[in-house]
């Protein structure tokens, strides 16, 4: 099918706007823009895999919605719809308008996602903070939301989501958004950056995941393509903040104080999730040295959460101390999954095979009173946040001898 042309643009804005459901664009639009409908319709071959899906409504739906999202035509749009159907593991495909209304919200996540990390790095880079940290906040606060949604989108059709799929969408907005603003990258589909992908990255499964595929594989290969496009923008910002300093030096010494609070936080968030990266992901040992920086990044992360709370770092309650710690520990059994090992019993093991999620979710409130007295157990009679890093880190040495013990991971 040929690009459209101006008067074709004009048609379809014309028509996106008068029509808000979906069902009455599809209607109307094959009935007021038939030769348009044909002339897509004559570029696609469905594959076996979707030979039961409408070539008019496909054609239809990718002039009316898809064109602009995307700018490869439409056959490609085609083997894209085909691939959405493995990467659920759907063997027997999806119905039309529910393939093509999937793909659409999750390919409008995806577009959402370069400008508004252009517009956070300005404030990040613009602070000083180090590329490490950067790309750590730009993964939790910018990435990880929509991929989230993207996610849930996928799997309310099913529950087997190869997660290299949503991460293949995104990395294809940001190949998109980068060649509209002067950067030289390859036209590719997402069906060709999504086999890519699964062929530097084997994994495909489990929130565990999450961190790899959205921080290594998408984020930082593109990187330094989002600073070069945020730099006038940034160079802009550092020249503002000059202007403030010489006329307001207090109200930026801590504007600059709180942009240092939060970058050291994420800075030692980063640092002991890498540290955990390469003892679960890679299998490396916990070795004294690795030990010594576990308990100096939490030990440091904990005082940093109390410092952004309470205004001091070492709190007088050792019970909100306690709390702090459990807080940050949940969220790294999110990630790295072996972590919830020591606080099953023998009997839970099998239900906790059989259905993870339900199991956590039946068994919150019992798995956080256990976990609670793991940590006090290993935690020496002051809680202090030294202390508590200490006890993670035995907490962690269990871990890893009860992921050895069971090999359910």
């Amino acid at each position: 099918m040929h690009p459209l042309d101006k008067r074709q643009q004009e048609i379809i804005e014309e028509f996106r706007a008068k029509y808000t459901s979906v069902p009455s664009r599809i209607n109307s639009f094959k009935d007021t823009h038939r030769e348009l409908i044909d002339e897509g319709k004559k570029s696609i071959q469905l594959p076996v895999s979707l030979r039961e899906h409408s070539e008019e409504i496909i054609a239809t739906y990718y002039i009316c919605f898809i064109d602009e999202l995307i700018s490869f035509q439409i056959e490609k749009f085609v083997e894209d719809l085909e691939t959405t159907t493995k990467a659920l593991g759907l063997q027997n495909g999806m119905e039309t308008m529910s393939l093509l209304t999937l793909t659409t919200e999750n390919l409008r996540a995806a577009s959402k996602i370069p400008s508004d990390i252009v517009k956070n790095l300005v404030d990040i880079r613009g602070g000083d903070i180090s590329d490490e940290v950067t790309k750590a906040i730009l993964v939790k606060e910018n990435i990880e939301p929509y991929f989230q949604e993207m996610v849930l989108n996928l799997r309310s059709f099913s529950s087997n989501v190869d997660l290299r799929w949503p991460v293949a969408q995104i990395r294809y907005a940001f190949d998109h958004f980068l060649r509209s603003h002067g950067v030289a990258k390859p036209e590719k589909n997402i069906s060709q950056i999504y086999r890519e992908i699964c062929t530097s990255y084997p994994l495909s499964e489990g929130e565990d995941i999450y961190w790899d595929l959205l921080y290594f594989q998408l984020l930082s290969p593109i990187y330094n393509d989002l600073v070069s496009i945020a730099s006038p923008m940034i160079e802009e910002k550092l020249s503002s903040l000059e202007i403030e300093r010489k006329a307001a030096p207090i109200l930026l010494k801590a504007q600059q104080a709180a942009e240092k609070t939060r970058a050291s936080l994420e800075m030692l968030n980063s640092k002991l999730e890498t540290i955990m990266y390469h003892v679960f992901r890679r299998g490396l040992e916990l070795s004294p040295e690795y030990e010594t920086e576990i308990e100096n990044a939490m030990d440091r992360v904990l005082r940093r959460i109390t410092l952004e709370k309470h205004g001091v770092q070492d709190i007088r309650n050792p019970e909100e101390m306690m709390d702090i710690a459990l807080e940050r520990i949940k969220r790294l059994m999110k990630e790295y999954e072996p972590l919830i090992l020591p606080l099953l019993e023998p009997e839970d093991i099998k239900p906790y095979v059989e259905d993870k999620k339900g199991f956590l979710e039946k068994n919150s409130d019992l798995l956080d009173r256990r976990l609670r007295m793991k940590l006090k157990r290993y935690t020496s009679p002051k809680i202090t946040p030294q202390n508590l890093a200490k006890g993670f880190t035995e907490y962690l040495k269990q871990s890893l001898k009860a992921k050895e013990r069971h090999s359910i991971f």
